[in-house]
C-alpha cells in the first residue's frame, strides 16, 4: 500500500486537469507553485496553512470545491493530544504501541507528516476517529 491518500478531492482536481488538458505544471504555473508543490498537496502531504491556502487556490482556479482528506487533519491532531493527556502517555510510548520510531511519531502528531497506515494504527490505540473519515463530498 503506497502513501497517497487519494481523497474525493484529489480525484475531482485530477479529472478537472484532464478535461483542460493541464498537467500539474500549468496548474502549477497559473497559481504560482511548482508542479512538486501540487503534487504534494493532492497527495495530502501539505498539512498546514500554506496547504490550505493552495488548495483555496486550486479550487477557485478548477472551480471545484472540497479539500483533500489530510488537511482536514487539525480536529485529528487536536483529539490526538487529548486522548495523549487522558491517557498520560508520551509520544515515546505512543511510537513505542504503534511500533513506528520517536521521531516520526512527533512528525506525525505535530502535522508535519502524512502517513495514512500509522495514522490509522494511533486512531486504534488512543480510540480517536481516523483523519480520513472527514472526507467533504
Amino acid at each position: 500500500m503506497g502513501m497517497g491518500n487519494n481523497s474525493q478531492w484529489a480525484k475531482d482536481v485530477k479529472k478537472s486537469l484532464i478535461d483542460r488538458g493541464w498537467t500539474m505544471r500549468v496548474l502549477g504555473e497559473q497559481i504560482g507553485y511548482s508542479a512538486q508543490t501540487i503534487s504534494a498537496v493532492l497527495s495530502g502531504r501539505y498539512p498546514n496553512a500554506t496547504g490550505e491556502a493552495i488548495v483555496e487556490k486550486i479550487n477557485s482556479m478548477l472551480g471545484i470545491q472540497g479539500k483533500p482528506g489530510s488537511i482536514v487533519t487539525e480536529e485529528w491532531l487536536t483529539s490526538v493530544k487529548v486522548a495523549m493527556i487522558r491517557r498520560h502517555m508520551t509520544v515515546g510510548e505512543l511510537a513505542e504501541k504503534a511500533g513506528v520510531n520517536r521521531d516520526k511519531m512527533s512528525q506525525i502528531i505535530n502535522g508535519r507528516q502524512w502517513d495514512g497506515e500509522t495514522m490509522a494504527k494511533i486512531s486504534e490505540l488512543l480510540g480517536v476517529e481516523e483523519p480520513s473519515i472527514h472526507h467533504t463530498s
